[in-house]
């Protein structure tokens, strides 16, 4: 059976990365940092900042690749907006349903603020909701 991937993009260049950065937009829980940028008519994208003093290649890439899953497997993501994940050390220990609950409970955080903020720039312009 092929591996059918989820399509969504994700942040490469330093620039894209602070782009998101600059956003001032933040927040975090049980060792995960979430920031994000909200944008205009813009697919959901992702980052993700593992420091080398989490620990060795495999257990951050290990870490990286569950991330990666865990949005994969989510059924709805934000549109519009551009989300750079920071994993501290602290997590290090954490279980995966640990890290699933706080990564679902951030994106559904950012899918309400994403949602006001596509109103409330339809409002702006006088276009009806």
């Amino acid at each position: 059976m092929p591996l059918i991937l989820s399509g969504f993009s994700t942040l490469k260049s330093k620039v894209e990365f602070d782009r998101v950065f600059s956003g001032h937009k933040e927040f975090s829980r049980n060792g995960v940092g979430i920031y994000f940028a909200l944008l205009k008519n813009a697919p959901f994208r992702y980052g993700i900042v593992i420091p080398k003093r989490f620990g060795g290649a495999v257990e951050r890439n290990k870490t990286r690749r569950q991330i990666k899953e865990l949005i994969r497997l989510r059924e709805k993501v934000p549109e519009n907006v551009e989300i750079v994940i920071c994993i501290y050390k602290s997590c290090q220990y954490l279980n995966f349903d640990l890290i699933k609950n706080t990564l679902y409970w951030a994106l559904d955080i950012i899918s309400r603020k994403a949602k006001k903020h596509l109103r409330e720039s339809q409002f702006s312009l006088g276009s009806p909701i």
